[in-house]
């Protein structure tokens, strides 16, 4: 009788894990319902550690260990990436844009804030990350 009692401790502690540290596999594309669950579980850089989550983070800006098949192992990574313009770049990234395309494009003006970073727990080598 103990035995199962262990074992719904481990399924409740599996489904908690699951809920806090959402894993991503499959490839999002023309799943608006995916989509929407993977922007859901879009969060800032750090919070996936903060919540316990046991997985290794890949940093943003790297690439790790590269880019060839079988470079990373079928487990569940946190993946860091930054999105926006730095600062330090952002007039060139926009007179770049406008003087390339002849569209003034609001929403690089609107990008002032900078880079920010974030992250998402997606498994190694699955469509997720393709």
């Amino acid at each position: 009788h103990t035995h199962r009692n262990q074992a719904s401790e481990s399924d409740a502690l599996s489904e908690a894990l699951s809920e806090a540290c959402p894993i991503f596999a499959e490839n999002p594309k023309g799943d608006a319902g995916l989509q929407k669950k993977m922007l859901d579980a879009t969060k800032p850089c750090g919070y996936y550690k903060s919540q316990g989550c046991p997985y290794e983070v890949i940093a943003a800006n790297t690439v790790w260990p590269g880019e060839g098949p079988g470079d990373l192992a079928f487990d569940p990574y946190i993946v860091q990436f930054d999105t926006g313009v730095n600062s330090r770049i952002k007039d060139k990234v926009v007179k770049s844009h406008n003087d390339y395309t002849g569209v003034k494009k609001p929403t690089l003006d609107e990008a002032a804030v900078g880079e920010t970073c974030l992250e998402i727990i997606v498994k190694g080598n699955s469509d997720a990350n393709g």
